[in-house]
């Protein structure tokens, strides 16, 4: 009862009052057309009240009658409030105002120069920067490669490389891409959990082999792990490492199932991928 007197259905609550007591005085000719005019004004508001409160598209509509819409009204113009008034100059969402002016200044031919100096604290705990050296050191390895394993199957891998992003969340010609430019930066490819496909080799880059608990790439149809068809994708030369995923995706420990008719048929092309058997996230292998 209190929510209809103080609460979240208050504003149907009073509107109605409002339009009773508007129309009433009218009625009763202590009011002008005016009230009439107030009073259908409120009947209006109660009855979109009612409908809120029914309505089963929005949770935060049916439990704030009326009074949610005041939210998404402030929410409309939110963006214009921060940028006119609460954006600080280095504030980066993702780019802060001093970048947006620099863009729109020499888009317009303008002199977009900045003054030396800057407006950050850099006093401030965990304030970063880099330092001019008086005595700078001689690297002799200008790509910044790193050694990884020893004998043979040693691997000087790159410091910065491309992460996992699984074939099906981005299409073939982004994954070609990215490959061709692992091998031009000279620099390693991770695939991801979805499988090792031709467009992750078409590129001529290097790759690190991401196997999931799905065992996209080396399962059977059964959906087990196969040991030659792993044993034959992980020699093939372009495989430098092989990476093992403990978790399955965003959600470690709780098991999923997808059907057929949500994935994309194009990854349907690579034998023992995602789409070729109805997958089932294990607990645990």
């Amino acid at each position: 009862m209190m929510d209809w007197i103080f609460g979240r259905y208050s504003a149907i609550s009073y509107s109605l009052l409002i339009a009773l007591t508007a129309g009433g005085l009218f009625l009763i000719g202590a009011a002008s057309v005016a009230g009439l005019v107030i009073s259908l004004i409120f009947f209006g508001i109660f009855l979109f009240g009612v409908y809120e409160l029914q309505q089963k598209g929005s949770g935060i509509r049916a439990n704030f009658p009326i009074l949610a819409q005041a939210r998404f009204f402030f929410e409309s113009f939110r963006p214009e409030l921060r940028q006119y008034f609460w954006e600080d100059d280095d504030d980066e969402v993702p780019y802060s105002r001093n970048q947006r002016d620099m863009v729109y200044q020499r888009a317009r031919g303008e002199l977009a120069a900045r003054p030396l100096g800057t407006i950050k604290d850099v006093y401030e705990e965990d304030y970063d920067w880099l330092n001019h050296s008086l005595r700078p050191i001689d690297v002799h390895q200008p790509d910044f490669l790193t050694t990884v394993g020893i004998g043979e199957a040693a691997y000087d891998i790159s410091l910065l490389n491309i992460s996992g992003t699984s074939f099906g969340a981005l299409s073939p010609p982004a994954i070609q891409a990215l490959n061709t430019g692992a091998s031009l930066g000279r620099f390693a490819h991770n695939t991801g959990e979805g499988s090792l496909s031709k467009y992750h080799q078409a590129g001529g880059g290097d790759l690190i082999w991401q196997i999931s608990t799905g065992y996209f790439g080396c399962r059977d149809e059964k959906g087990n792990f196969d040991p030659e068809l792993f044993k034959s994708k992980a020699s093939l030369p372009q495989v430098k490492m092989i990476e093992i995923k403990l978790s399955q995706g965003a959600k470690p420990g709780h098991p999923t199932c997808d059907s057929r008719a949500s994935r994309d048929p194009s990854v349907s092309l690579f034998p023992r991928t995602r789409r070729n058997a109805q997958r089932a996230a294990l607990y645990g292998h």
